[in-house]
């Protein structure tokens, strides 16, 4: 039971798996990668270098040395330590603006969630509302005129709804097609199931 619980705690979070879709598929980032790549080709160089002696027994001043090996030196720089340095920071920044950014718009889509939540709760307040005083107006103890009110409350609620259900939509389609890259679809179904209310632990 403890390792199962351990395998749970260690599972990334929805906004975690998003993240990593967004990292992989951007541009910048990899272009980043890229140059980290090279720059440890490069540090990875050796030159061969032949040194030559000459044997006492056989030395002939014409031709020089005689014998020799060949060493292999790792062509290693101060100038390549700072470039690998240099371009570590630079990927580290670019995944923080990245991720800053994707953020703000994920944070914009839950403000349009919230506010047609907010919209679809009212309309049923307000149809509830309407449903009471229906028959209050049948039975005698108000006037059908107080119903107008409620009604106008409800169907701007409605309409607000349903306006907000195309926003959502369109926002979501729109930050998951601009980080998403071909991976789009897959982004796009992850931040959906982020603006599902969390169920209670009761139920």
């Amino acid at each position: 039971m403890a390792f199962a619980a351990c395998i749970s705690c260690a599972r990334a979070a929805p906004i975690d798996d998003a993240l990593g879709i967004v990292f992989d598929q951007s541009a910048t980032l990899e272009k980043a990668r890229e140059e980290m790549r090279e720059i440890g080709r490069q540090s990875r160089f050796k030159g061969r270098v032949y040194v030559g002696y000459a044997l006492a027994e056989t030395y002939d001043a014409a031709q020089g040395a005689n014998a020799g090996i060949y060493v292999e030196i790792p062509l290693f720089s101060r100038k390549r330590e700072l470039d690998t340095a240099r371009a570590r920071l630079a990927l580290a920044k670019q995944e923080e603006a990245l991720k800053k950014a994707f953020l703000a718009d994920v944070s914009s889509i839950r403000e349009l969630e919230d506010k047609r939540r907010g919209a679809q709760e009212m309309a049923v307040f307000y149809k509830d509302r309407l449903t009471y005083f229906d028959q209050a107006v049948k039975e005698g103890r108000i006037e059908a005129d107080t119903l107008w009110e409620d009604a106008e409350k409800a169907k701007k609620a409605e309409h607000d709804a349903v306006q907000g259900t195309g926003k959502v939509r369109a926002k979501l389609e729109q930050i998951a097609r601009r980080y998403g890259g071909y991976r789009w679809t897959e982004l796009q179904d992850l931040l959906a199931g982020m603006l599902k209310p969390a169920k209670s632990s009761t139920q």
